[in-house]
């Protein structure tokens, strides 16, 4: 009889077999994906890598929280005003998913890295994300290491935050910490019994202006199981401030009443009858608050819930989230939909695979238009004497657009703005990844991945015209828009690592493998005017095909690589790599292109130490550094030959040439850079600097330049070198430092 754990394995193995084939069905339709393994891939090329579509920062002054899918563990990011905190970093298992997330958020740097309880599923990516990201501070909780499996965790983390130069912090409750315009504040500290493990938990708490972010973590359990969770929350909101305007008179002109007038200096509002706008008699007085009334009570409810099994050998989550708006503007909408698949099984000690898909559809209708083509700009105009409810009929047998005053370009009837434009755009994304691990030994492994991104978008918009002086019939010039885009990027990828250590003192480690991109992307738009029946927007009944384009590439991209890492005593330590690129934007006999990198440091503090040397009291950390390295870059697509390009434009179709003259001769750039370096810290990381000298050179740099009729947009070609270098010093201090205030003093100079 098949035991209950193996079931679970064999189910989550299934499901796992299932996200791989839904990847590649996806892949039939045509996008991106995360290139895996980052640790390997960053290693591999020298450099911190990036997505092409790197996620914004937040704008200054403005803060993001990120809850990173780290499976069953924990990891938020916040970032506020450049600065950046991650707690907890989920299980060593979710690694690459952690790494590939930071990065694909531009994260750079850490500033403060919080790890909130010493169970793997907080901590067992947090050497890895310190071998990859420079972190100022770590911060742990109070703990007195006890017998169980965490019990030397303390130890390897100070190992790892010393060799990358990181601050070992323990924090305890009502300690605070800067973080760009917010404070980072523990709330609640350790227990520090080790018989209590489960209560050891860093309560943290995030202000910046007038919002809190309370951040708690799960105790670390170890239970396995199914688990079902639900969450939800609903929202309602009302316009809350409105521009304060004088309320003292009507419609009119040096305080005489007009019912023609466009401005509101005529005599007060007393409520005596008058004749309105529309010919009808009506009190003149104030008629509420046009700002306010206009607009509808927003609602918003969002639904999340989860289903998930865990064993010692498996796990699998399935997630459904839904989320619906309606704003405050007339039908204004917006509403997402996710579903996210996760499952993994430890097959036996040799194989396990793991897999991961993500659906989601985003759908808007009605965003407002703001400026001259918003509501907003109408409402701000009109008088209070005139009522929004006699604005709402704003058509008649003879005119397509009455108005108050008017009407005219620049003054308009807020409810015929408000039907005149309509808009609405959609977005399908997929993506996810399969990986399979065969470890050989202890020491030696080998994986295939496959990951892939898909997106499609559709943008539509119509525009019956501003209706001034005609009839619904005989409007002429509306107009109705549609563009759609397709993306679709798949990478497959082949590693053999190892990693083996040869006596006591010396560790090597290694990489080998392969990678495979391919990328497609397509575009189409049109544009049709004068539909046939007014006010109903169908392509094929309009009378003139206004324009029509289609446009997208292909592109792919083969790789070899292999990296080693040497380390003596983990103070001193060698990292070598090389890269092979074969680019199909590039011409055949330049398409392939080669690019190394060597880095050494040499951590002279270490060295004294291990040689039971005593270092002056006032000398804290001590590094020198050496490194070179190239990167390689090729081109956009088609940018080799001339073409011509077909398209209609105002109902005629026009072939034209480019006006850029293309290039197929074009090499690819390579970029070489060398630096040497020297980090000194003092009196316990009060005190310190960093001196850099740097000198890069780059080649064969593809840019445009001008060039003679008739090649008006200029030509394409490999530059000449360009050589940056110079000197970098950064001197960074901390004046004064309290149980409850800290200052820091920095001081950056390039020359």
């Amino acid at each position: 009889m098949m035991n209950k754990q193996k079931g679970c394995r064999i189910a989550a193995a299934v499901l796992a077999g299932l996200l791989l084939l839904s990847a590649f069905a996806i892949q039939l339709a045509g996008g991106r994906g995360p290139l895996p393994d980052w640790q390997q891939l960053r290693a591999a090329l020298g450099v911190p890598l990036r997505t092409e579509e790197s996620a914004p920062k937040p704008a200054s002054g403005s803060t993001a929280v990120y809850v990173l899918d780290v499976g069953q563990g924990d990891a938020v990011l916040i970032c506020q005003d450049g600065v950046y905190c991650l707690i907890d970093t989920g299980p060593a298992e979710a690694e690459e998913a952690l790494l590939y997330d930071l990065h694909t958020l531009d994260v750079e740097s850490l500033d403060y890295l919080v790890l909130t309880h010493p169970h793997a599923d907080h901590t067992g990516n947090a050497r890895a994300v310190l071998s990859n990201f420079p972190v100022k501070q770590l911060l742990l909780p109070l703990w007195e290491p006890g017998a169980d499996d965490t019990a030397d965790w303390p130890r390897q983390l100070a190992e790892s935050a010393a060799e990358n130069g990181t601050e070992l912090i323990t924090a305890e409750p009502e300690d605070c910490y800067p973080l760009g315009g917010g404070t980072l504040m523990i709330l609640q500290g350790g227990s520090g019994d080790a018989a209590s493990v489960n209560d050891i938990s860093l309560c943290t708490m995030f202000t910046a202006g007038n919002g809190v972010i309370l951040i708690t973590t799960k105790k670390g359990s170890k239970k396995e199981g199914f688990g079902v969770r639900y969450s939800g929350n609903f929202t309602w909101s009302t316009v809350a401030e409105t521009l304060k305007m004088q309320e003292r008179y009507g419609q009119g002109t040096d305080g005489v009443y007009n019912k023609a007038a466009s401005s509101s200096w005529g005599s007060e509002l007393d409520g005596h009858m008058v004749e309105a706008w529309n010919g009808e008699q009506r009190a003149y007085s104030k008629y509420g608050n046009k700002l306010e009334d206009y607009f509808n009570t927003g609602f918003a409810h969002n639904h999340n819930v989860s289903i998930s099994n865990v064993t010692d050998k498996s796990h699998f989550r399935a997630s459904f989230g839904s989320s619906n708006n309606k704003g405050l503007f007339p039908n204004e909408k917006l509403d997402k939909i996710n579903i996210d698949l996760n499952a993994g099984a430890e097959m036996n000690k040799y194989l396990s695979m793991e897999g991961k898909v993500s659906l989601s559809r985003t759908k808007a209708e009605d965003r407002p238009y703001f400026g001259s083509y918003g509501v907003i700009a109408q409402l701000i105009g009109i008088p209070h004497n005139v009522s929004l409810d006699d604005l709402k009929n704003y058509s008649t047998e003879n005119s397509a657009h009455v108005n108050w005053a008017g009407p005219n370009p620049g003054l308009e009837n807020p409810y015929y703005v408000q039907d005149q434009r309509h808009n609405s755009d959609e977005r399908w994304r997929a993506f996810g990844y399969y990986n399979a691990k065969i470890n050989f030994t202890d020491w030696l492994h080998f994986s295939a991945k496959y990951a892939f991104d898909y997106y499609r978008t559709r943008v539509q918009s119509t525009d019956l015209s501003n209706g001034i002086g005609k009839t619904i019939e005989n409007i002429t010039d509306d107009r109705m828009s549609r563009s759609e885009e397709n993306f679709f990027e798949s990478n497959a990828e082949f590693i053999l690592a190892g990693d083996n250590r040869i006596g006591e003192n010396f560790r090597i480690g290694y990489t080998v493998g392969a990678n495979f991109m391919y990328q497609k992307f397509e575009t189409l738009s049109a544009e049709t005017k004068d539909m046939v029946n007014k006010n109903q927007w169908i392509f094929n009944a309009a009378n003139i095909l206004n324009s029509a384009a289609e446009d997208g590439h292909e592109r792919a991209t083969n790789s070899v690589f292999a990296s080693a890492q040497l380390a003596w005593k983990e103070y001193l330590s060698m990292d070598l790599t090389a890269r092979n690129d074969w680019s199909s934007t590039l011409p055949s006999s330049n398409r392939s292109f080669f690019y190394p990198s060597a880095n050494l440091s040499f951590i002279i503090t270490d060295f004294l130490r291990s040689l039971d040397k005593t270092l002056p009291s006032w000398l804290t950390f001590a590094k020198v550094r050496l490194s070179a390295a190239q990167v390689g870059k090729d081109t956009e697509p088609y940018n080799l030959y001339n073409t011509l390009s077909y398209a209609f434009s105002n109902g005629v179709l026009n072939i034209t040439k480019s006006d850029i003259k293309k290039n197929d001769q074009l090499k690819p750039e390579i970029s070489s850079s060398y630096e040497a370096g020297l980090d000194m810290k003092f009196l316990n990381n009060r005190l310190g600097f960093d001196f850099t000298y740097y000198n890069s050179r780059t080649k064969n740099q593809i840019m445009k330049v001008p060039a003679p009729a008739p090649w008006s947009g200029g030509k394409m070609i490999n530059s000449g070198l360009i050589v940056n270098q110079g000197f970098e010093f950064m001197l960074y201090s901390t004046p004064v430092q309290t149980k409850d205030f800290t200052f820091d003093l920095n001081i950056q100079e390039c020359i």
